[in-house]
């Protein structure tokens, strides 16, 4: 009997460490997205600058 329950308690607390595990990996991998669209959106607003700079030169 006690050791059926202790085998279904260690389950349940793997399953619960294996869902915590995924939602961290997934949390930061949000954060890591954001920081790249950000970085993206960063020199793609220089590049423009240079453009125009570039073309008020021409």
């Amino acid at each position: 009997m006690s050791v059926q329950i202790n085998d279904k308690l260690k389950s349940k607390n793997k399953s619960r460490l294996l869902k915590n595990a995924i939602k961290a990996i997934n949390t930061k991998q949000e954060e890591t997205i954001q920081k790249a669209n950000k970085i993206i959106g960063d020199v793609e607003s220089f590049e423009q600058e240079i453009t125009k700079k570039f073309i008020s030169y021409s």
